[in-house]
């Protein structure tokens, strides 16, 4: 026998449909005792009640929960309008980095239905389905071309709206949303991430400055205002340390204070490590070593959710660790055993981020070649497989004239690598290459000398950054929308 719960009016009739049920079932009927009020705020509705599903505490049994039937509708849910046929209200349009030019992939859009929680600070483990907040009522995730699409949404003045990606969050204000058509977003101001903290959420980035790489910046390019940028003590989002290139804010603090402590590495959601040219490992001699200590802390560090982007010689990071899974994930050629690398570097579109990558640069780059990135400089310090890990990119490899074959340049991992996907919480990217230009320029002209724009070659960085951000994830699967409330 199905039976269909019923909304009931008050807790005497809750009680007495449970004896009712429970008498036609012929099943003993333990004594029914008050109703237990959910014990906190992840028990309430999204409006703080307690209606929805019934609570009932039995004297001899374990709490039951009784499923009561619809709710009625809640705040924002009480605005969306009944459209004739199929016509639907929706919002859309395209989500923006900071800079509100570069359209972004993998960009959870959503309208909440309560007040977002705050987001913690520094690592945690940030997997799909737990940064989000508000009770959304209408999501959506954006496509290859940054664009989006929300059905079902409330109507009417004042519409909150949240983009998010990780721990860069903004919410804005629709001024009107018209019923029953798509209302176009056409403004990159209100779809874009934040540029300072007085908008919206930025994350907790380290960045240690290196002179075979240029990435210190990429933040600058992407939009985020230079009152972001600073040094250890200053308390801004976006720290800079100093490796062996001044390309960053004056006053940096050595790159060992970061890598050194593992408290000081935790304060951050994820770490870009610039290339220093050099490994530096295990060599104590030199002012900017990586001991034994150094590759356990960061090890410790993305096992435990923090995420870290290497280019060059930093994958180290991975080649170095105490963790044999990560240490045994790639091959490290010796010396005699490296090429030069070789253009084309090729997107491997065989999983649904990388075909992603491959669509987005051909987007925001109409000249380029489909599934090919752009490098300063290739390197051939890597082999394959990526055990636990993906390989987005390949390019060929020579030594004296002789083709080596193609080899990796573009590898991500979850970590801890090798565990289940509900069980990862961090993220290592690595770059094999020089992406942008050598960056050692005097701190003095930081950050006036990086100039506003994107090279070529910094689009996949931009892609696969805003990547590291983003929630942890099953990568054989795209990304889906935050769930909604319906």
């Amino acid at each position: 026998m199905k039976l269909s719960p019923r909304p009931l009016a008050s807790r005497s009739r809750r009680r007495t449909l449970l004896g009712l049920v429970l008498g036609a079932l012929g099943c003993h009927q333990p004594q029914l005792t008050n109703l237990r009020a959910p014990a906190d705020a992840a028990e309430r509705a999204p409006d703080g009640s307690v209606d929805g599903p019934a609570w009932f505490q039995l004297s001899d049994a374990q709490p039951v929960d009784v499923p009561m039937g619809p709710r009625a509708c809640v705040n924002l849910q009480c605005q969306r309008p009944v459209c004739p046929g199929p016509t639907r209200t929706s919002l859309s349009g395209t989500a923006f980095a900071p800079n509100g030019k570069l359209p972004l992939y993998n960009v959870a859009v959503y309208i909440p239905n309560a007040p977002l929680a705050p987001l913690p600070r520094g690592m945690t483990c940030d997997r799909c389905g737990t940064t989000t907040s508000g009770y959304p009522i209408a999501s959506a995730i954006t496509d290859a071309e940054g664009k989006f699409r929300l059905e079902n949404v409330p109507a009417g003045k004042d519409i909150p709206l949240v983009v998010q990606v990780g721990k860069w969050r903004r919410r804005v204000t629709i001024p009107n949303v018209r019923p029953c058509e798509d209302n176009l977003l056409a403004d990159p101001e209100l779809t874009r991430l934040p540029r300072h903290r007085g908008e919206g959420d930025l994350p907790n980035v380290a960045i240690t400055t290196g002179q075979c790489d240029g990435l210190s910046c990429t933040m600058a390019k992407l939009g985020v205002d230079t009152t972001e940028l600073g040094v250890l003590g200053q308390d801004r989002p976006f720290t800079y340390f100093q490796g062996n290139s001044g390309g960053g804010p004056p006053g940096m603090a050595p790159a060992p204070e970061l890598w050194g402590k593992l408290a000081e590495l935790q304060k951050y959601d994820f770490i870009v490590f610039n290339s220093l040219c050099l490994e530096y490992a295990n060599n104590p001699g030199e002012w900017l070593n990586r001991d034994a200590a150094a590759f356990e802390n960061v090890t410790r560090y993305l096992n435990a959710g923090g995420r870290a982007f290497a280019t060059g010689r930093e994958y180290a990071w991975a080649k170095y660790s105490p963790d044999p899974r990560l240490a045994g994930a790639l091959g490290f050629p010796t010396v005699d055993q490296q090429g030069d690398g070789k253009l084309p570097i090729t997107v491997d579109t065989r999983t649904p981020k990388s075909k992603a990558l491959a669509d987005w640069m051909k987007f925001v780059n109409p000249a380029a070649s489909y599934g090919q990135i752009s490098a300063d400089e290739i390197y051939d310090h890597l082999r394959g497989p990526a055990v636990g890990g993906q390989i987005w990119a390949t390019s060929p490899s020579q030594r004296l004239s002789r083709d080596l074959g193609n080899h990796p340049r573009v590898v991500t991992f979850n970590t801890p690598v090798g565990l289940p996907v509900d069980q990862q919480c961090g993220r290592l990217t690595m770059l094999n290459m020089q992406v942008a230009k050598r960056g050692d320029f005097a701190p003095s002209s930081f950050p006036a000398i990086c100039g506003a724009e994107l090279t070529t070659a910094e689009y996949a960085l931009a892609f696969l950054l805003f990547d590291l951000a983003a929630c942890i994830q099953n990568e054989e699967m795209p990304p889906a929308p935050p769930a909604i409330i319906p």
